[in-house]
């Protein structure tokens, strides 16, 4: 039963927000007067500015991109090294000398 009210509070807060954040509304209605009819226009503004909005959804990212920055550090950055191959680098003076004395020799015949 918590869950079902912690999910119907979340879902209302969500509705909210979405709310907030829908566009303007703009409506006519003719009214008949007599013989002429007079059409009335109604605006409503949004609840929160367009600014707002901007600033809100832009904390917003940097607030996930900080979580998944965490999150991803602590996976992958800081993960312990286990069973990864160490390779020696061994250098085969031979076959340096070999190929640099390969290349003086082509170099000296053209």
């Amino acid at each position: 039963m918590q869950i079902l009210k912690k999910s119907a509070v979340a879902f209302t807060i969500l509705l909210v927000i979405l709310s907030l954040c829908t566009e303007e509304v703009d409506a006519r209605r003719k009214i008949l007067r007599g013989r002429r009819t007079v059409t009335r226009h109604y605006r409503r503004g949004m609840a929160i500015p367009a600014w707002a909005i901007v600033l809100l959804m832009g904390i917003g990212y940097l607030i996930i991109g900080a979580v998944l920055y965490l999150i991803m550090r602590k996976v992958v950055l800081q993960a312990p090294i286990e069973n990864c191959a160490r390779y020696k680098i061994q250098i085969n003076f031979n076959a340096i000398n070999c190929f640099s004395l390969l290349l003086e020799h082509n170099y000296m015949k053209s």
